[in-house]
């Protein structure tokens, strides 16, 4: 009887309370192992395309779950910030929720079911791809949301559940073969991709891995290399910005909502998959030096005047171009060109927006 009443009590909270389903963080050893796509998610928050507001009835009819199960898996999408709540026996979304199918990014990328792993949440896609052996078919990692997303300079990618396309590239080679110009060459793909897919769209590459939408920060890109014994593992990291919500990320961000209204999340993560296999076909058969006119054309600071912080001091100069190596060419003052290295310079950005194009 004791169980029974505790069983009650439980069950009136969840299916009866004015607060809606209490939130649970996912501990830590479950955002490293991740939360996995699942269908039975799926058509739930696929419902918020057609209505914001439903009862766990017409869910369940809907859905083909019993009331328990939907109860039980709404608490669990609450869990993992899901726009979602649930007040006597009611389901609300805040807004509709776009999520990717599985399915749809296999037969769109003629891939294998083992070589696609999508996870509602997970600690980092880099990090996920980085735990798997090099024995592992898996080449394309995504999320809908991380809990530990990263930047560079140990900066965070911030972004709400569903709000942008979160991706890793994976590629396992020989010792031999030099991924050091990857993180260029795939933003050169990725924007060149985007001006054929949406010419009507001004995205150009910040040195060294951010992609500016009219001139706001829209996407980032992340890589990882690791050198083994006998074999060099590319785990390469791209965060697509799709809403941006003011106070949820820096206040230079922007999404592709804010410019298009209408487009195909799907066919957007298709490109950039797309984008990350044509450039490690550049990266392995090719020099960087072939690529160099290509990514000063694309180059938000090409010939333009520029601000660094270069060992603890900010400076000036004038953007040349990109050196065959890959370090951008500065010209400071009267004073010969400098190379500037990603790994030693913080804060590159534009000087000033009044300030004139050097030709």
């Amino acid at each position: 009887m004791y169980t029974i009443l505790i069983f009650l009590m439980l069950y009136y909270r969840v299916f009866h309370n004015t607060t809606g389903v209490p939130k649970r963080q996912l501990s830590a050893v479950q955002a490293v192992r991740g939360a996995l796509w699942s269908s039975e998610d799926a058509m739930i928050m696929s419902l918020s395309q057609t209505s914001m507001v439903w009862s766990a009835a017409q869910v369940s009819s809907l859905t083909g779950l019993s009331i328990d199960q939907v109860v039980a898996r709404v608490a669990f999408l609450v869990s993992l910030d899901v726009p979602i709540m649930m007040t006597r026996g009611v389901i609300r979304f805040s807004k509709k929720i776009d999520t990717l199918v599985p399915s749809r990014l296999r037969d769109a990328m003629a891939i294998l079911d083992e070589q696609l792993q999508i996870y509602w949440q997970i600690d980092s896609t880099n990090n996920a791809g980085l735990r798997l052996s090099s024995s592992s078919p898996v080449e394309f990692l995504l999320a809908e949301s991380q809990t530990a997303g990263r930047g560079r300079r140990t900066k965070q990618w911030q972004t709400l559940f569903g709000d942008a396309v979160l991706m890793s590239y994976r590629h396992v080679a020989s010792r031999s073969t030099d991924f050091s110009s990857f993180s260029l060459l795939l933003t050169l793909t990725i924007v060149e991709c985007i001006h054929e897919q949406f010419p009507q769209l001004s995205c150009a590459i910040k040195w060294p891995n951010d992609i500016y939408l009219c001139g706001q920060k829209w996407m980032g890109v992340l890589v990882d290399v690791v050198l083994g014994v006998e074999q060099t593992t590319l785990v390469a990291g791209v965060g697509c910005n799709l809403h941006v919500e003011q106070g949820s990320l820096e206040d230079h961000a922007i999404g592709l909502s804010a410019l298009i209204t209408r487009y195909d999340k799907h066919m957007l993560a298709v490109h950039l998959m797309r984008a990350c296999r044509l450039a490690k076909e550049y990266c392995v058969g090719h020099s960087l030096d072939s690529f160099r006119s290509r990514y000063d054309q694309c180059h938000l600071l090409h010939r333009q005047w520029i601000t660094f912080d270069d060992k603890h001091t900010s400076r000036r100069g004038w953007v040349e171009g990109l050196s065959p190596s890959g370090k951008l060419m500065v010209r400071c003052d009267n004073q010969p060109s400098i190379a500037l290295d990603d790994a030693d310079v913080a804060n590159v950005r534009l000087a000033s927006v009044d300030l004139t194009t050097v030709t």
